[in-house]
């Protein structure tokens, strides 16, 4: 079993350090005269608070790391999925570098105002929830899948080793060979409440990358 330090990787955040560049050009991609509108219109739909819009450098910055992690700024068109898309700004921003992109969100985002966002900006999204006692099943085969900041366990009801193994394998039956599958997940490294379930996915895939500020793993289907 390893063990990983969490305190050597609540360090690093080396993998999340954008640009100002950056940072401006996505701004001017995502948060323009509709948005605007759109925000004055529905001042309390979802993901109009917590730093989505107008992005701050905290959500945007997350973004745009992906983006560049995974080096869509200059690789040939690719088929992306991104399971809990929330606002759409990591598939737009895929998009501009001339990517196909699709977003799965769950119905209570999708029948709200936030549509209206993805319509916008141009984003095939569907209804999904990932649920441990639900197989997990998707409409296609795609180059890259991304799940950043998906919700997929509770404090009381975490994942076990076993179930990230699983959902990895149901993931791969819908990459295409050589396909990634991106985990960004929501096991934060400053709650020592977690450590079990840090330790679940550790055990199931290793150590996670160093650089990120929660549990990451970039997994390569053969």
């Amino acid at each position: 079993m390893q063990q990983f330090d969490n305190a050597k990787y609540r360090q690093d955040r080396s993998s999340m350090v954008v640009s100002d560049k950056d940072m401006q050009w996505a701004k001017s991609v995502l948060y323009d005269s509709f948005v605007q509108e759109w925000l004055e219109k529905h001042p309390t739909a979802g993901y109009t608070t917590q730093g989505y819009f107008p992005p701050d450098i905290r959500k945007l910055g997350d973004a745009i790391s992906i983006v560049n992690f995974l080096k869509l700024t200059d690789s040939p068109p690719l088929s992306i999925l991104d399971i809990g898309a929330g606002p759409g700004l990591f598939l737009k921003l895929s998009a501009i570098h001339g990517h196909t992109v699709y977003g799965t969100e769950i119905s209570e985002i999708i029948n709200s105002p936030v549509n209206d966002l993805y319509k916008h900006y141009n984003i095939d999204i569907f209804e999904l929830m990932i649920t441990k006692s639900k197989k997990t099943i998707l409409p296609k085969q795609y180059d890259i899948i991304v799940a950043a900041r998906t919700v997929f366990d509770r404090e009381d009801e975490y994942y076990k080793s076993a179930d990230w193994i699983e959902w990895k394998n149901q993931m791969f039956e819908y990459l295409n060979p050589h396909g990634r599958l991106l985990i960004k997940t929501n096991l934060k490294y400053f709650k020592s409440s977690i450590i079990p379930a840090q330790q679940e996915i550790v055990n199931a895939f290793g150590l996670p990358l160093l650089g990120w500020n929660s549990l990451t793993y970039l997994l390569e289907k053969n």
